[in-house]
C-alpha cells in the first residue's frame, strides 16, 4: 500500500501539479495530505490517496492547496516557543455553482524564541479535517455555505 502511494506522488511530481507552494517545507506538508488515504483521513472512504479521491470528485476543475497556521496565530511576541497547528488547505469548485474549502491538520510547528532561527515542524500522528465548508462559487450568489464535518460529507455536494 505504501508502495502505492510513493508512486503517486512521484507521478504528480513528474506531472507537474499545481501546489500553490513557495517553499521545500510548504510543498511537503501539502504532498503529504495528496498522498494520504482518505480511509485514514475518514474510515468510510476508500483507501485511495486524498488527491486523487479528490480530482475524482471535481474532474475537470484542479484543487488549490496552500498551507497556513488553521487560523491560530495572531503574530504577538508571546507566541515564541509555543507550539501551533500546521494545516494545509484545499479549495476545489465541486459543481458549477458550488466549491468546497477544507482545511486539514498536517503537522505541528513552534514558533521560534529567536527570529533568527527556523521554527521546528514535526507531522501528525494522523492527519485530520480541521475545518470545511461547501458554499456558493461566487461569492455573489445567496445559496448557503454548509459545514463539512466528515470529509465524506463533501460527497452530497458533488453533482457528476
Amino acid at each position: 500500500m505504501k508502495m502505492k502511494i510513493y508512486i503517486y506522488v512521484l507521478c504528480s511530481l513528474l506531472l507537474g501539479i499545481s501546489v500553490s507552494a513557495q517553499t521545500p517545507s510548504e510543498k511537503r506538508w501539502i504532498h503529504r495530505l495528496m498522498a494520504a488515504p482518505v480511509s485514514q483521513i475518514d474510515s468510510t472512504l476508500p483507501a485511495q490517496p486524498f488527491d486523487a479521491w479528490l480530482k475524482g470528485l471535481v474532474r475537470p476543475e484542479e484543487p488549490v492547496y496552500e498551507v497556513n497556521d488553521c487560523g491560530e496565530r495572531n503574530g504577538s511576541p508571546d507566541e515564541r516557543g509555543k507550539e501551533f497547528p500546521l494545516c494545509v488547505n484545499v479549495t476545489a469548485k465541486i459543481s458549477s455553482l458550488r466549491k468546497a474549502d477544507l482545511t486539514f491538520v498536517v503537522g505541528t510547528y513552534v514558533v521560534p524564541r529567536n527570529s533568527k532561527r527556523k521554527a521546528q515542524e514535526k507531522p501528525a500522528a494522523k492527519i485530520e479535517l480541521f475545518y470545511g465548508e461547501v458554499g456558493p462559487s461566487d461569492p455573489r450568489s445567496k445559496q448557503p455555505t454548509m459545514k463539512v464535518e466528515r470529509l465524506s460529507d463533501v460527497l452530497k455536494y458533488v453533482k457528476n
